[in-house]
């Protein structure tokens, strides 16, 4: 009888450690997977960003191919619609094997122009250089998404003159 409960005690024992390993499996996939989206969602940034320096023909509303018309700053962001990633108004970013099947898209949207002298450092200004003329501001927002679902959305502001 003693036996018999030494060996209940030792497979209850076996029983919930396999549980904690099982659930650090868990943990881990899902850190590995999250990393993955991240890691291509800075390089769809990186893309968006070489896109915006191009300074890209916007359209005159909305989106298209991944160049968005500057918002409407009442309006929720176009990115956060049902639907809108995937769709033609983005652009999908081939990754290759190193991000292991996951897919990544971005936008670039036109905020603006600024004038530069606006953002001259003020010991440039004492010492003669003059404003280098108007700058463009674009937002990018890239996203991605693991072959296991966890999605990532990286934002950045990107000033060109």
């Amino acid at each position: 009888m003693v036996v018999l409960m030494l060996l209940l005690i030792i497979t209850l024992l076996g029983v919930a450690s396999m549980r904690g390993t099982l659930l650090q499996e868990r943990m881990a996939g899902a850190s590995y997977a999250r990393s993955v989206a991240f890691n291509a969602a800075e390089t769809a940034l990186r893309f968006g960003e070489a896109r915006a320096k191009t300074k890209p023909v916007l359209p005159a509303t909305g989106c298209n191919a991944g160049v968005c018309a500057q918002p409407d700053p009442a309006a929720s962001p176009v990115w956060e619609a049902n639907g809108f990633w995937g769709s033609a108004a983005t652009t999908a970013v081939s990754l290759g094997s190193e991000y292991s099947g996951a897919d990544a898209e971005y936008i670039v949207q036109f905020m603006g122009k600024t004038n530069a002298c606006m953002t001259v450092d003020l010991r440039d200004a004492e010492e003669g250089a003059g404003c280098p003329g108007t700058e463009r501001i674009y937002r990018i927002v890239a996203r991605a998404v693991s072959p296991s679902g966890a999605e990532v959305v990286l934002q950045s502001t990107y000033k060109i003159q």
